[in-house]
């Protein structure tokens, strides 16, 4: 194709997360944004969306990009075809692994949800309102009540989502986290917003889902340039061509990669691509250090 800028030659795939980074404040793709995209898959770039929501929740920003590749939703434990619908499960947890993380959940009274393949759940009476409209702030609008009971199991279980804000309730966190490792070994606990903590499989992960999809496509990590702002995205940041952080990521995210961007609400993917990808020189493509 003629004309095709250097760095899309180069960084043919983008993957992204989406809350916090690809998505404004508002939950929206800002007309800049969806310009910018769609000249990058214009010029024969593919866009992977990685997020930890489930598939209706990013169908929207899907069908305004007009995807065609698998897309990593549930954090890596189901891959979904835009273009069909058709889902791939990776991982489910084990019932005993959920009867663990529930019991230690609800002794700590700390709120939580199940993730299932295209459904969220909760114990009917032990979820205030406030934090389903939490949910549906990140449209997560897929919340239906079960009934209020411990001795049912709950099934096809993708992961548990349980609200823990990283800054009043640290302690909490930490607490959780040394709980969690020490009863379920196989299971892993990571921050996936300021107010999330998760639990799921320790197969289960971004970087799995991306490496399954670039296997398929026959395309190397290397050349993929991925965004992102909290725990959930550093191991693809660290592993991709370049890795770049929102101005608006945490300290940890920062860290661990060469490159910071604007925030999600100054177009900070839609700028590295067009400042760098599109109009950067060969030398300010060079691949990230280490």
């Amino acid at each position: 194709m003629p004309n095709v800028p250097l760095g899309v030659k180069r960084f043919p795939v983008m993957v992204t997360d989406v809350d916090g980074t690809l998505l404004n404040s508002k939950g929206e793709l800002s007309p800049f944004t969806r310009k910018t995209l769609g000249q990058y898959i214009d010029w024969g770039g593919r866009i992977i969306l990685a997020t930890g929501k489930l598939y209706a929740s990013i169908e929207g920003a899907c069908q305004e990009l007009s995807l065609k590749d698998w897309q990593i939703t549930g954090n890596g434990a189901v891959l979904v075809d835009p273009t069909t619908g058709k889902k791939q499960v990776s991982s489910c947890l084990g019932a005993l692994e959920v009867k663990h993380i529930e019991t230690i959940l609800n002794e700590r009274q700390v709120p939580f949800v199940y993730y299932q393949p295209e459904t969220i759940l909760y114990r009917k009476g032990l979820l205030s309102p406030k934090y389903v409209k939490i949910l549906h702030k990140f449209g997560e609008d897929y919340v239906k009540p079960i009934k209020a009971d411990f001795s049912e199991n709950v099934t096809d279980v993708i992961k548990i989502l349980s609200f823990v804000a990283n800054v009043a309730e640290l302690e909490i966190e930490k607490e959780l986290r040394k709980m969690i490792s020490q009863a379920c070994p196989g299971i892993r606990v990571i921050r996936t917003t300021s107010r999330y903590l998760e639990y799921m499989n320790r197969d289960v992960s971004k970087i799995h889902g991306l490496e399954r999809i670039l296997g398929e496509l026959g395309v190397g990590i290397e050349l993929v340039v991925a965004f992102g702002d909290e725990e959930n995205d550093i191991e693809i940041l660290k592993s991709a061509g370049i890795g770049v952080a929102m101005e608006n990521a945490s300290l940890r995210v920062k860290r661990a990669v060469s490159y910071v961007t604007n925030s999600n609400d100054e177009d900070g993917v839609a700028r590295f691509l067009s400042n760098f990808i599109f109009h950067g020189s060969p030398d300010s493509l060079s691949l990230k250090e280490g």
